[in-house]
Formats: structure tokens, C-alpha cells, sequence
């Protein structure tokens, strides 16, 4: 079977994996480094521009704030479904990889996800501070590994439609 040499190409003129590589650890070192600032900075919400603010949460749920569980057996649940899911997503990867094939919407899933659990065991929760205003109201708050794994997600989608 002919490998591809490279498993992400032609998506925003990227053709070689270290650039890929290169994208997502530095989106991991700027979403620790965010939330470090927010945990020192966004005590109190604040505006940065008239419809991004800057508001602390520690969200022990998943998403957007749901299942959101002061109790720790719930929170433990979910902070092991979240760790299995992960460690799914990962084994797609892997086998997306050897039928070379794009894996890089796995990968962003994967990084913002370990980032989030690595809020889970340190903060007792995952560190959300963004939060977007419309006309409409407001987006739940959310951080820079969330937005990876929306990304990965739309990625996904986009890479299976292309592929059937």
C-alpha cells in the first residue's frame, strides 16, 4: 500500500506534518500561559472589546458548561469519560495514520483535551475566561484548548465528507 508521505495536505497550503506539529504545540503553550494570566488577571470580569470579555469560571462540566457537577463523584465520571473519550479519539488517530489518511483533527481533539484535563487535576476544574457578546447574548465562557477541539471537530467532518 502507497503511504502518503504526509498526512495533512492542501487545507490552507499546508503540506508537511512538522508545520502541523509546530501549530498545535505552540496553541498549547499559548492556552497554559492564557489561563495562567486569566487565573491572575480575570478575578473580576472585565471587557476587552465591546463584545469580548475577559470573566474567570472554573467549569467542572464538559462543554459549554454542561454537566456541570459540584459533586466530586460526578465530577470524577465525568473527568474519566472525558479521559477515555480522549484515549479513543487517539486510537482513530492511530489508525487514520497507518491507512494514511488525515489524523490532524484528531490531533487538535487531543491536544485541547489533555489541556482541559490537565485543568481538571490541577484547578479542580477546566479554566474558562473568554466569553463572546452578541446582539443575541452571550456565548459560554470557553478557552483556547476549547476552541482546538472545535476546530478538530470541524476538521473531522470536513476530512470525512471529502473522503466519501
Amino acid at each position: 500500500m502507497n503511504k502518503k508521505k504526509y498526512f495533512f495536505s492542501g487545507m490552507f497550503g499546508c503540506t508537511s506534518s512538522w508545520l502541523v506539529w509546530v501549530v498545535l504545540c505552540a496553541s498549547a503553550i499559548v492556552d497554559r500561559l492564557l489561563k495562567l494570566w486569566a487565573i491572575g488577571s480575570c478575578k473580576e470580569s472585565f471587557s476587552l472589546t465591546p463584545w469580548l470579555q475577559c470573566d474567570l469560571v472554573v467549569n467542572r462540566g464538559v462543554s459549554f458548561g454542561l454537566f456541570h457537577a459540584n459533586n466530586p463523584w460526578i465530577f470524577g465520571a465525568v473527568t474519566f469519560f472525558v479521559m477515555v473519550l480522549t484515549g479513543l479519539v487517539g486510537f482513530h488517530a492511530v489508525i487514520q495514520a497507518r491507512r494514511g489518511h488525515s489524523y490532524v483533527g484528531e490531533l487538535c481533539i487531543i491536544v485541547g483535551s489533555l489541556s482541559n484535563l490537565l485543568d481538571r487535576f490541577i484547578y479542580d476544574g477546566v479554566i474558562d475566561f473568554i466569553v463572546v457578546s452578541t446582539p443575541w447574548g452571550y456565548w459560554p465562557a470557553y478557552n483556547i484548548a476549547d476552541a482546538l477541539i472545535i476546530c478538530g471537530v470541524a476538521l473531522l467532518i470536513i476530512t470525512n465528507y471529502r473522503e466519501s
